[in-house]
């Protein structure tokens, strides 16, 4: 049986840190494992690109270790000679972006376009507000690019009420958009028409790491073959363990069945998975997330389980007090992760992205002076002071009909 070739590796949102949560600093370096796990199976696999859909790091100004641990990875990908793209999502946007301080190595991809194996074209394009994105994806429509490699919140995945920035029944000329932003993996083949009347295939593929206890563990990144077959790959994660207490006596049960549990996740992290070894999760990802769910009346038991279990796993409670608590907290954790953008998180929560006041303000956000920048869009709006003098010269001149003149003394 002839086995295709691996071209090139496809990820998004790494959201590059020591630890997500920082209430608790031991539980760390998830999102380490996973980006090196991705650069060496590119190496092992011999694959000749890497393409990042945005948000490669969680801050704009990233920790000191964060750009320590980039710039290695570069280099093991400079010396197997294996190019890395990437694209800019709005956690570590910056112009110049901050990945060229870094390292020679990594390529922006904003606007510009990559061949993979001399045949497909991959164009990027950083995280654009809604304003701007729609102008980008016209001015993109002669390049005739096989992938958009993007970062954008999509009306398809998140529907109206996500503040969506973009649709892809916008997307001109491509076979296949590749997109960042969404932390769940998915794959649409069968997407009806994009601009040009196209079908289109829809690759998300998630976070890397986990970054909400709700999210879904399973964690992946693509693998385009040649032929343009798309796979996905499984990265080796921590497990994560949940369990919904409503009686005294489940929780009775859970403790009582904890050794059997333990067994389960020893034998996750050896190599559960037939495609891992041993050495995958390393003995730092080895202590599990337990995340317990106790109705309200059961709620006294989460003192007895940190005392309990608390050297056993990292743990996580929530407490559901009535019907239709899950709605509110996943709007409560969708507002959270806005906000942990900070400024222009909340921005997004005053002033929707499709308003025509968002783009001005999300500029003059990231600014770093802010005062020239605003100098510098009063001038793009109304000229610069000179041609302001000029025009109000010229307005008195017409109103007097003619030429000014000095008056007689």
């Amino acid at each position: 049986m002839v086995q295709i070739k691996p071209l090139a590796v496809f990820f998004a949102d790494a959201h590059l840190d020591i630890h997500k949560w920082r209430d608790r600093p031991e539980l760390k370096y998830d999102s380490m494992h996973a980006f090196s796990y991705i650069c060496k199976w590119a190496i092992d696999h011999r694959v000749s690109d890497i393409f990042g859909a945005g948000d490669l790091v969680d801050v704009r100004e990233p920790h000191s270790s964060v750009i320590r641990f980039v710039r290695d990875e570069m280099e093991q990908l400079y010396c197997k000679r294996v190019k890395f793209w990437y694209i800019q999502g709005q956690h570590g946007w910056s112009n110049p972006p901050w990945l060229e301080a870094a390292h020679h190595w990594p390529q922006w991809l904003h606007q510009d376009a990559a061949v993979i194996d001399g045949n497909y074209e991959v164009y990027g394009l950083d995280w654009q507000p809604a304003d701007v994105l729609e102008d980008e994806l016209v001015a993109m429509k002669e390049r005739q690019s096989h992938i958009l490699l993007c970062h954008q919140v999509w009306e398809e995945f998140m529907g109206s009420h996500g503040q969506p920035e973009g649709s892809w029944t916008q997307i001109p000329s491509v076979d296949a958009v590749f997109t960042g932003d969404y932390h769940k993996t998915e794959h649409i083949k069968d997407f009806k028409y994009g601009a040009s009347g196209q079908p289109l295939e829809i690759l998300s593929p998630g976070s890397t790491n986990i970054r909400e206890i709700s999210e879904d563990p399973k964690k992946y990144f693509f693998v385009l073959y040649d032929g343009f077959v798309w796979k996905k790959v499984r990265i080796p994660t921590r497990m994560v363990i949940r369990n919904r207490i409503e009686e005294e006596i489940e929780f009775e049960e859970l403790i009582a069945n904890w050794s059997d549990t333990m067994d389960m996740v020893r034998e996750h992290n050896v190599g559960y998975y037939e495609s891992w070894n041993q050495d995958d999760l390393p003995e730092l990802l080895r202590k599990p997330i337990l995340q317990l769910v106790f109705s309200d009346g059961i709620k006294k038991f989460r003192s007895r389980a940190k005392s309990l279990l608390a050297e056993e796993a990292h743990l996580f409670f929530k407490v559901i007090e009535e019907e239709g608590d899950d709605d509110e907290h996943e709007e409560l954790v969708a507002r959270r992760k806005i906000i942990e953008r900070g400024i222009e998180g909340c921005l997004e929560l005053t002033v929707p992205k499709n308003d025509k006041r968002y783009a001005p303000l999300l500029r003059l956000i990231k600014a770093k002076d802010k005062k020239a920048e605003l100098l510098k869009m009063k001038e793009e709006r109304f000229g610069s002071k000179t041609e302001q003098t000029a025009a109000k010269v010229d307005g008195v001149r017409r109103g007097r009909g003619g030429p000014t003149q000095r008056p007689d003394r």
